[in-house]
């Protein structure tokens, strides 16, 4: 069974990240893959660029992932960022993104990589994780019967 811990919900209730958390990875990922998975997501305020809103790390082993979340941030813009990093949990659980260079490793998203483009931004994996991000909560929003 997928286990979440969250560790400082500020603007979101521990109830609506689970929530969200169970929802999205039923559309994200396989349920053999969801039983593995062990999750930690945080909204603790730490030392990290101004401008970042969020990131995750693999743990000790291809289940256990850290997603850190901005917390003051507003709260759609948490929604967004904790989507974005699920989709990247996705990514590295089936092999898109390498775990410790967030570099496509995979052919799967070969067909969005743009030539001359920033690398970080125009990199599939960024591509994948934006756009996904936006229709996972809106999905979300709309099981839910959130407004935006």
């Amino acid at each position: 069974m997928m286990e979440i811990e969250i560790i400082k919900s500020t603007k979101l209730s521990k109830k609506e990240v689970r929530s969200m958390t169970k929802f999205m990875f039923k559309i994200l990922l396989t349920k053999k893959e969801r039983k593995k998975l062990k999750l930690t997501i945080s909204f603790d305020p730490i030392d990290s660029e101004p401008r970042q809103e969020g990131y995750c790390i693999q743990g000790a082993d291809d289940y256990k992932y850290l997603i850190w979340c901005r917390g003051s941030r507003q709260r759609e813009s948490q929604r967004q960022t904790l989507a974005h990093e699920f989709v990247h949990v996705r990514q590295m659980i089936q092999k898109d993104m390498s775990p410790f260079t967030g570099k496509l490793i995979s052919k799967r998203l070969d067909g969005l990589s743009i030539k001359n483009g920033d690398q970080y931004w125009d990199s599939p994996t960024e591509i994948e994780a934006d756009g996904r991000a936006r229709g996972l909560v809106s999905r979300w929003h709309t099981k839910h019967n959130k407004t935006l």
